[in-house]
């Protein structure tokens, strides 16, 4: 392990060899104690993923990222998960997620609705082709290509 790769995970060098991370901000570790904790959490993170998605629950690290990721998004903002087409909307002023696209028991979606239920958030699961993300089939359907609101 490296310190490019601590600095993957979220870690910020320091003067004086100092390494911080965002969820201890005010802690300080030297850089081998920082490779430790990012070993000991990732052989965590390794094991518990491999876990049946009835025992699977979110880690602290899975809880702080999620909280961390909420707080930097705009009202109305989006977080995606590419690997299953799913869409989270996001209100933080009422921690609401609406998910759209993709589906709830494809296991990282579970995950992640887990994990916004840990932080006290309530995920809202809109099927695919919600209104306003549907894809449309053809140019007709399109009005010619132009659509309300589009150009």
């Amino acid at each position: 392990m490296s310190a490019e790769m601590l600095k993957q995970h979220g870690w910020e060098e320091r003067p004086a060899g100092v390494w911080r991370h965002p969820v201890a901000p005010l802690a300080q570790f030297t850089l081998d104690t920082a490779m430790e904790i990012v070993r000991r959490v990732l052989t965590q993170e390794e094991q518990n993923n491999q876990l049946p998605d009835e025992e699977w629950e979110p880690l602290p690290s899975d809880v702080a990222w999620q909280e961390a990721m909420c707080n930097r998004v705009k009202e109305g903002g989006g977080w995606g998960i590419p690997e299953s087409k799913s869409l989270f909307l996001l209100q933080p002023s009422k921690k609401i997620a609406t998910m759209t696209l993709g589906d709830p028991k494809v296991s990282v979606n579970f995950r992640a609705i887990k994990t916004f239920k840990k932080i006290g958030w309530t995920v809202e699961i809109v099927s695919e082709g919600a209104k306003g993300h549907e894809k449309p089939t053809s140019e007709e359907e399109t009005d010619g290509g132009k659509q309300e609101g589009h150009s």
